[in-house]
């Protein structure tokens, strides 16, 4: 007698990768685990988004402002140019790796690194800007350095984050991904 075979399973039908709920509708992503991590492509094109949008808002439109339009108004920032440049393209570039690496183990150490940036330049601005209005006999003087130093407190507080995400991240790889990027389609229930 010869043992019949058993029927072969029916064909998979084919999947669609699911969606993230934030990302815009048909952004791919990889199902891993129980969580959904955001197609690698997709987080380098959010990266680069991310990285533009800073430099352009947050560093190029106040380097133009400062080098045409301030040189013509008799007040005056204690803030080269040159350095707001380069301090701001660096906090752009970290920030747009930040979130490009965001589904990595590379993620703690890139917002650290960025936070760090951003400590080094509000350090900057804390000691040199002071902002002069002369007019004829009369000088007014206008210092940030509360608002500054405040911000300073909480890019502290980012770099620490960074750090212990990042030491996390070495023991246990995958321990922020369902919090991170939870699955979807999954219904979690506090009812009995």
């Amino acid at each position: 007698m010869s043992a019949a075979s058993p029927p072969a399973p029916p064909p998979a039908p084919p999947s669609v990768p699911p969606t993230d709920a934030t990302a815009p509708q048909g952004a791919p992503m990889v199902g891993v685990g129980p969580y959904d991590l955001p197609a690698p492509a997709w987080q380098v094109a959010k990266g680069i988004a991310k990285a533009g949008t800073i430099f352009f808002f947050l560093v190029l439109v106040p380097y133009v402002f400062f080098t045409t339009v301030l040189i013509h108004l008799p007040i005056q920032i204690g803030l080269d140019p040159s350095l707001y440049l380069g301090l701001g393209t660096t906090i752009a570039v970290l920030g747009g790796l930040v979130t490009a690496t965001r589904a990595t183990r590379a993620f703690g150490l890139f917002k650290a690194l960025s936070h760090g940036a951003k400590i080094t330049y509000l350090v900057v601005l804390v000691i040199g800007t002071r902002a002069t209005l002369a007019v004829s006999h009369v000088s007014a003087y206008f210092s940030a350095t509360p608002l500054f130093e405040l911000l300073l407190i909480a890019s502290v507080f980012g770099a620490a984050s960074g750090i212990v995400t990042f030491l996390e991240d070495l023991k246990h790889p995958t321990e922020r991904y369902p919090f991170d990027f939870p699955a979807k389609n999954v219904m979690i229930s506090t009812l009995p």
